[in-house]
């Protein structure tokens, strides 16, 4: 529910900029442009000396709402991005998963690709802190 009563319009909106150490990626596994995910992971780090400082993970098409992988990304704070680092966010952001099965998978499909997509944009969003 909005906060606006309905004689209000919204106007402006302000974004603080992301720091200059900041990076984010949206993956999704398509089955071709403009199809709904079969899976998707959003990703926003802020890294400090190679090691990750700030993380947001969030999952999308693999549950009945969009999720919050709390656990995925703590278990990238503090920590140098390695393939390690890697499965453990992705093993968490998959232990959350609840997908529906449909014509675009079964139930693991789709929740071990929540998992690539995962460190897909793990991958993608720290390529692209500065």
């Amino acid at each position: 529910m909005t906060d606006m009563r309905a004689d209000e319009i919204l106007t402006e909106i302000h974004v603080k900029p992301c720091p200059a150490n900041a990076g984010s990626a949206y993956c999704k596994l398509k089955r071709k442009t403009g199809d709904f995910a079969t899976a998707a992971a959003a990703v926003a780090l802020e890294m400090s000396g190679g090691v990750v400082s700030s993380a947001r993970i969030a999952l999308t098409n693999v549950a009945p709402t969009a999720l919050d992988a709390h656990a995925a990304a703590a278990a990238l704070v503090g920590q140098p991005l390695t393939e390690a680092t890697l499965k453990a966010a992705a093993d968490a952001a998959m232990a959350i998963c609840d997908p529906a099965e449909d014509l675009r998978g079964d139930i693991a499909y789709k929740t071990a690709m929540a998992g690539e997509m995962t460190k897909r944009a793990i991958r993608l969003a720290a390529s692209r802190c500065k």
